[in-house]
């Protein structure tokens, strides 16, 4: 049983595909004159003149970079404490002097009220020390006059 190539029920792909190869040539011989006849009758292509006059230009270099921060200070407290209030904000310019912080004050305080009762306890101790001297003085100086007359 023949089966002819352009019967409706067995076309694939593949033999369209080797139908269309094979016909090419003879597509492109039949373009073949068209194209030689339109390549006599072009003509040289047109060429524009521009002169170049010397100018005087910006020279602008743009370079791809990272930007630093300014050099990082380190703050250090003087004393040590709890942190109540940040007075300090962050990019602003601080001055020698500028509080910084604000620190639980009640520590400082005691300690301030304890300092002043041992300084009142040493005045006291002191007055009593020189009351103290003073009595021996004169009790020296009695007792003096007592034996001296004898």
């Amino acid at each position: 049983m023949a089966i002819s190539l352009m019967s409706p029920s067995r076309v694939s792909p593949v033999r369209i595909a080797l139908l269309l190869t094979a016909l090419m040539p003879i597509v492109a011989a039949c373009d073949k004159d068209e194209s030689a006849s339109a390549a006599t009758e072009m003509s040289e292509p047109e060429v524009t003149v521009v002169t170049i006059k010397p100018e005087a230009r910006a020279v602008i270099r743009r370079l791809p970079g990272r930007i630093a921060a300014m050099p990082v200070a380190e703050v250090r407290p003087r004393v040590s404490g709890i942190v109540v209030e940040r007075l300090l904000h962050q990019g602003s310019e601080v001055k020698a002097g500028d509080p910084l912080y604000r620190i639980d004050p009640k520590p400082f305080e005691i300690e301030v009220l304890s300092n002043e009762a041992a300084l009142a306890k040493a005045e006291a101790k002191l007055r009593q020390a020189l009351r103290q001297a003073q009595r021996m003085s004169y009790l020296a100086k009695k007792q003096h006059c007592i034996r001296g007359g004898e």
